[in-house]
């Protein structure tokens, strides 16, 4: 937006001193520390202070909305409204459901999101919801990557990235998210999945909250983001020269297919087919390798 924009935003923007203040208001979004202790001790305060006809709407990322608002009065103007970081970039929020949520008060929120140009999606109050439940394993297999030695963080992260059409890799937003909320969330999901080893938390990750490197917030995560610091680039392996001749395997479907993608790439593609069942690739000097290969095999001379 334009300055004078910006400038009337502002002017629309009322800071509250304390909690008493926000009496009147007719949408409450609560974006406390993600635990269930804290969130509802926010809401018992705050349904003490508002209408009974304001919604309540939490931005937790996987906390269970039931269980925020067993304790509530009229839990059925409780609603989930999660955001996702940064939020004035991503357009996408979810709008979770619990067993006592209205409808209605469903159907307002996801108007409201829509009015402020976001992409609103209704989701019931389930494990992680919508996108948490999908992102936990992205986060998990770069942490065990990472772990196992496979690559070093920025290869794995430059892997999902430029490879895998992600904006950014799973450490790397680990580290803009803040390692403590992505930990947290981490470990409700666990929980709620009741120990299901797909969304196990990760020692390494609880390694760097336990030390203080939250990410981007303390200036040190997976990466340091201190004034001044290089960020390390990914380890590529140099190019190699191309086969002069490649040689199929059995004619199959998949054989097929290779055989299309090669001949795209500018690779010369033999119309004989070998019978082998190994993959041979003679370089020059006369050295040669023998992978496995069920299924099709292909022979490579320089």
């Amino acid at each position: 937006m334009c300055e004078a924009e910006a400038q009337t935003a502002i002017t629309r923007i009322v800071a509250a001193n304390g909690i008493s203040e926000i009496k009147g208001v007719s949408l409450v979004v609560e974006a406390v520390a993600e635990r269930l202790d804290v969130k509802q001790k926010i809401f018992a305060d705050v349904e003490e202070i508002v209408e009974d006809a304001c919604i309540l709407a939490t931005n937790t990322s996987s906390i269970s909305i039931p269980a925020i608002g067993a304790q509530m009065r009229r839990p059925e103007r409780l609603i989930g409204m999660h955001f996702f970081n940064p939020a004035p970039v991503m357009a996408l929020v979810e709008i979770v459901s619990g067993l006592a949520t209205s409808r209605d008060i469903a159907d307002c929120v996801y108007s409201t999101a829509r009015d402020w140009g976001k992409v609103p999606v209704h989701t019931k109050s389930t494990p992680g919801f919508i996108v948490n439940r999908v992102a936990r394993p992205y986060y998990a297999e770069g942490l065990r990557s990472l772990n196992e030695k496979v690559a070093d963080a920025a290869s794995i992260d430059a892997l999902m990235r430029d490879s895998g059409q992600f904006r950014m890799g799973p450490l790397e937003l680990m580290d803009l998210i803040g390692h403590d909320v992505n930990f947290a969330v981490t470990e409700s999901v666990f929980s709620a999945m009741f120990a299901h080893r797909r969304f196990t938390p990760s020692i390494i990750q609880r390694e760097l909250v336990d030390g203080g490197f939250l990410g981007r917030k303390t200036g040190r995560g997976f990466f340091d983001y201190s004034e001044g610091a290089q960020r390390p680039g990914p380890t590529i392996e140099p190019l190699a020269s191309a086969p002069a001749n490649v040689k199929l395997g059995p004619t199959l479907s998949p054989g097929t297919k290779l055989q299309e993608r090669l001949v795209e790439a500018g690779l010369p593609v033999s119309p004989e087919r070998t019978t082998d069942t190994d993959v041979i690739a003679e370089v020059a000097g006369g050295q040669s390798s023998e992978f496995a290969s069920p299924g099709v095999s292909v022979f490579a001379t320089q």
